[in-house]
This record gives C-alpha cells, structure tokens and sequence, in this order.
C-alpha cells in the first residue's frame, strides 16, 4: 500500500477509491469480452494445435465469468447455457450486422445505469473507515463476485484502485 496522506474532505481515518473505466473503455472491455467468448464457442478453427484451442477456451472461461459476474441479473446471462444462447444469437447476427449490436448496447446502458452515482466523480467511488479491516468490507463486495452470481459486480471494469 502507498500512502499518499489523507485529503482535506476525508471524514474517516482510512480511505480508498475505486476508478472505473470511462464509457468508451467500457465499451471496449464489453465488446472485447463477448469476442473473446465467441471466438472458441462458435468461430473455433479445426486447423489450431492443443495450445491454441486450450489458450482460447482458458480466454472463453474468463470472458464468460466476466460477462455473468456483470449482468447475472439479466435474463440472458443467468447461467451458462443462457449466455451461450444469448452469445449465439448475437454472434448469429453480427454476421450480417455492423460490429455495432443492440446486445452491446444494451450491456453498455446497463453499465451505465450501475454506475452512473460515479459517472460525476470522474468514474470514481470513494470509501472510508475508522479501521482498515472496516475498509477492506467496504471495498471488498465491490473487488469480488460471490460465490453464487447472487448479484452484478463490476469488477472487470475497475481501472485501478487507489
């Protein structure tokens, strides 16, 4: 940990901050994301080598950790076989369509909607305590998925924290 020193509107002893990637990296990490899923569940090559096709399933795992962890909420990403449908179908119309989709969009929004409290602090969540173990629960439900997909956490577009 490097402390920097507390600020003037610090209320607490201890303090922390999530930064969040702004909009476009947002979009950039969600399309990246159903890429990385898509590539081994419907675009795998049958010409690839045992490494190529255990690094793209090792990718794909990730991806669909990632996608589920952020949007379990949503009807299509409930578990993995409704991710897989809903990737396909997406995957079944980008074919045709621009890279742009309404599937990307509507992740982008629900992103948005979550984390629109930051969206005037830079894309910033500030946190503090009076001890240390009390900071780490504060900031620890926002850095880690339960075990049960219980609820959306935004972890895979935590830029850094501070």
């Amino acid at each position: 940990m490097i402390y920097c020193g507390a600020t003037e509107r610090q209320p607490k002893t201890y303090a922390a901050g999530i930064q969040y990637l702004d909009p476009d990296d947002i979009r950039r990490q969600i399309s990246e994301t159903i890429s990385h899923y898509t590539t081994y569940a419907f675009e795998m090559d049958s010409d690839w080598d045992e490494d190529e096709k255990m690094a793209a399933r090792a990718v794909h795992m990730n991806a669909e950790t990632m996608l589920r962890t952020m949007f379990c909420n949503l009807p299509g990403f409930k578990n993995k076989s409704t991710i897989k449908k809903t990737l396909q179908n997406h995957h079944s119309l980008n074919q045709s369509d621009p890279p742009e989709s309404l599937l990307l969009d509507e992740l982008l929004q629900v992103c948005q909607e979550q984390l629109k409290g930051t969206a005037t602090m830079d894309y910033r969540k500030q946190f503090s305590a009076n001890s240390p173990a009390e900071l780490k629960v504060a900031i620890d439900s926002y850095l880690t998925q339960p075990s049960k997909f219980t609820r959306p956490v935004f972890w895979p577009l935590i830029k850094e924290v501070l």
